[in-house]
């Protein structure tokens, strides 16, 4: 039995303002375009881009979502775009903006899918998507002590087909004939996603090596890409690897990995586990040492009263 309207809605609304990557998505689209939203879910993205004054055409493969995103879109495509011919949905139609917004990963061939799908941007047309960071901190430590476990949503959602890295994505997109014009994140501590890590497992100085690669707290990537003209360029030429974060520095990634260990050392302390506490505070001191994380460390060890 399928879930109810009001069920789903609760599940897969996100409002977009409350959202990062969706504000990023909503920022590289802009206003008064054509768009093809594939997978719009229960459309809160949807109602966002008509409130941006956008005429917005959605390919849905849920029958159950497809009537919320539907009350929203201009046009309502029920269909898996794995499968979808073109010439049955939008014959001949050209986008502004094609989106994917948490998509990409769920496919089985999103190259092929955006292939198919490059002929129906206009000259000055461009692709919008987002994708999860796998290189994320919290699942190469999980990886580092032999543990891969999936999830209901997020790094790890257990519906993920596909993978990326950085390099992965853009390799992705050049294999479909697309170049990354734009390129924005989300970012998350090392300890603050749904991947499950038992501190007394992870040594300081692999933090310490973590915190040297800008990606570390990436959470997900969030793009605009345009066609690879036929001379190999681009219209507004540009490769990932060149959109380097300026505001990244492994300094400035240890120094707050290590006051957000403390943080959570002293919250420990506070709740009543000081055993549990002293783990996450001597891993911080190694990694930068601090008078104040010191003192708490000796703190856990006094006799609480009763």
């Amino acid at each position: 039995m399928s879930e109810s309207v009001p069920d789903l809605r609760s599940r897969y609304w996100a409002p977009v303002e409350r959202n990062t990557t969706l504000t990023a998505e909503l920022a590289l689209i802009g206003a008064d375009k054509k768009v093809l939203e594939i997978g719009p879910g229960s459309g809160h993205m949807t109602e966002a881009l008509v409130r941006q004054n956008c005429v917005v055409t959605c390919v849905e493969v849920s029958r159950d979502l497809n009537s919320m995103a539907g009350a929203f879109c201009h046009q309502m495509i029920v269909g898996d775009i794995e499968l979808l011919c073109q010439e049955e949905g939008f014959p001949g139609e050209k986008f502004d903006v094609i989106l994917f917004g948490d998509v990409l990963e769920h496919l089985r061939d999103p190259a092929a899918v955006l292939g198919k799908l490059r002929d129906h941007l206009t000259a000055t047309g461009y692709l919008v998507a987002s994708v999860p960071n796998v290189a994320h901190a919290s699942v190469r430590l999980a990886l580092f002590n032999g543990e891969f476990n999936y999830n209901e949503e997020g790094l790890l959602d257990r519906t993920h087909l596909k993978f990326f890295t950085i390099d992965s994505l853009n390799a992705l997109l050049r294999s479909a004939g697309f170049s990354i014009v734009e390129l924005r994140r989300t970012r998350a501590g090392v300890f603050n996603t749904e991947v499950k890590l038992s501190i007394e497992k992870i040594s300081a100085g692999l933090l310490r090596r973590l915190m040297r690669d800008a990606e570390a707290t990436t959470y997900q990537f969030i793009f605009s890409a345009q066609p690879i003209a036929d001379d190999g360029g681009s219209s507004r030429p540009g490769e990932a690897a060149a959109f380097i974060d300026n505001g990244w520095s492994a300094r400035k990634g240890k120094t707050r990995l290590a006051k957000s260990m403390a943080r959570r050392g002293r919250t420990l302390i506070q709740r009543g586990a000081p055993a549990q506490s002293r783990a996450w505070l001597s891993r911080s001191f190694q990694l930068q040492p601090r008078i104040p994380t010191l003192f708490y460390w000796f703190y856990s060890f006094m006799p609480r009263s009763k």
